[in-house]
């Protein structure tokens, strides 16, 4: 979440070959079955205006770009060198990696992996003895209290309408987003989870395009910052150099 938690931040999953989606894929094409009512490439496909939704993300980047800069002017200023050039090339690098790279592994490949995996795990911890103890926590539990902190917003998939294998994989990829993003303490943690439940909310509602844009523009509204703050740094300093000179 924090600019220089960015910098430091690391995410192994990320980092894996690409052989177990391609393997998880082609399983899919053979039992699509596994991941219904959904189907392989249904998220690909955007739905209603793409621009609508990057517009109405609006609150995450006024609530990024303002923690970041409380950040920067009440905790630290240990990370304003360098070239704001660099910076920002550096910043656009890693928010496409992260937008792109991030919404395909979280609200697709895990999303499906979760859709395919959740019903066996639940049979195996006892509902083969009609004893379905992870329906239960995620039904009666998980997915009511998700669903009272993100306002409703996914109600459809958490709660009604889909059952409860949706709403489990939803929390499960949300809670894997916001574990992969631990590095950025206690606030991103929580942070990491609430954008992740509003990413799975804008590739149901719009698809999985519009979520990697909307990813990319507000990592790189963050990352950005830095530069920024290289900048003011570096103006102040020449102020301070040139009124130095002067007195002199």
């Amino acid at each position: 979440m924090y600019v220089a938690a960015y910098q430091k931040g690391n995410n192994s999953l990320l980092r894996g070959p690409f052989v177990f989606p391609l393997l998880f894929g082609f399983v899919l094409t053979l039992w699509p079955e596994l991941i219904s009512p959904f189907t392989v490439f249904e998220f690909w496909k955007t739905k209603g205006s793409f621009w609508e939704a990057v517009f109405n993300a609006w609150p995450w980047y006024v609530w990024g770009i303002a923690i970041n800069i409380f950040y920067y002017i009440y905790k630290t200023r240990g990370y304003n060198s360098g070239s704001v050039g660099v910076k920002f090339v550096d910043a656009f690098k890693v928010s496409v990696y992260a937008g792109v790279s991030e919404e395909i592994v979280y609200r697709w490949i895990l999303f499906f992996l979760a859709l395919s995996i959740l019903p066996f795990s639940n049979w195996l911890l006892g509902g083969f003895m009609d004893l379905e103890l992870i329906r239960w926590l995620y039904q009666y539990a998980l997915c009511p209290v998700a669903n009272f902190f993100t306002f409703g917003y996914l109600e459809p998939y958490l709660m009604n309408g889909y059952g409860w294998v949706v709403g489990a994989a939803v929390i499960s990829t949300s809670s894997s987003f916001r574990n992969g993003h631990a590095y950025q303490g206690l606030l991103g943690f929580i942070n990491s989870w609430f954008f992740g439940m509003y990413m799975h909310y804008v590739v149901f509602k719009y698809g999985l395009l519009p979520a990697i844009f909307i990813h990319f523009l507000y990592d790189y509204l963050i990352l950005s910052l830095s530069a920024v703050f290289t900048a003011i740094d570096n103006i102040a300093l020449r102020r301070s150099l040139s009124s130095f000179i002067d007195r002199r």
